[in-house]
């Protein structure tokens, strides 16, 4: 797997549901690295908060995380 281009692997990981994106993500730090772009796309893209102190510290906690914080939009 980790021998396959990055443009491959991240057009495979675009296609396959998200248990198993997961499940990908724990493969390798190579593995996870690839698999992180669609994995935030998915999941940070536009999340959706209400105002509680738990739900804002994990607003919080994902916006200033230096891979998924640039993901979200809404």
């Amino acid at each position: 797997l980790s021998s396959l281009p990055v443009e491959m692997l991240d057009k495979i990981f675009q296609s396959v549901d998200n248990p198993d994106l997961v499940n990908l993500r724990l493969v390798s730090k190579h593995i996870c690295a690839i698999a992180n772009r669609p994995f935030a796309v998915r999941n940070f893209t536009s999340r959706h908060h209400v105002l509680t102190q738990d739900s804002l510290e994990a607003l919080l906690a994902i916006s200033t995380h230096n891979v998924f914080g640039t993901y979200i939009k809404e």
